[in-house]
C-alpha cells in the first residue's frame, strides 16, 4: 500500500471516534397542543415551535371560531382544520376546529378567537378563548 494510502487511511480512521462528540442539528421544533381548558393561560413556547389550538364548535349549527386578535410574533401556519369530536359521530355532531401557528419572533404574543355565526355581528360571541403566549 502506498504511503499516501495508509497517512489517508489513518487520518480517516484516527477521527472516526470524534464522530459523535459534536451535536447533530434539530430540525423538529416543539409543538403545543392546546384546547378549551387553557382558556386565559399563558403559555410558553419556544421560538420556531407550533401552537395548535383544538376547539370544540356546532358548525352545523352555524358556529365556528375565527380569530380576532392575534400578535405578528405568531404566524398562522396552516388554514384552519375541522374533524369530528368522536369517531364515527353523525355528520351534525359538534366538531374539534383546528388552528395551528408558528412562532416566529421572541417576546410575548396574545391570541383571541370568538365563536360565533358569521351573519349574527350584532350580537356578543357565544364563546371567546385567548392566551397569553411566552416565545422563549
Amino acid at each position: 500500500m502506498p504511503a499516501a494510502t495508509r497517512r489517508g487511511l489513518l487520518l480517516l480512521l484516527g477521527s472516526a471516534p470524534l464522530a459523535g462528540c459534536f451535536p447533530t442539528p434539530r430540525l423538529q421544533y416543539e409543538t403545543l397542543t392546546v384546547g378549551d381548558v387553557h382558556n386565559g393561560r399563558n403559555l410558553t413556547l419556544a421560538q420556531y415551535g407550533m401552537l395548535v389550538v383544538e376547539l370544540p364548535a356546532t358548525t352545523s349549527a352555524g358556529y365556528s371560531w375565527s380569530i380576532v386578535e392575534q400578535s405578528p410574533a405568531l404566524k398562522l401556519w396552516t388554514a384552519p382544520t375541522e374533524r369530528p369530536e368522536k369517531q364515527g359521530q353523525a355528520p351534525s355532531a359538534p366538531k374539534i376546529q383546528t388552528f395551528t401557528f408558528k412562532a416566529l419572533e421572541t417576546g410575548r404574543a396574545t391570541l383571541r378567537l370568538e365563536l360565533r355565526r358569521p351573519w349574527e355581528t350584532d350580537r356578543p360571541p357565544a364563546g371567546v378563548w385567548s392566551a397569553t403566549v411566552d416565545i422563549t
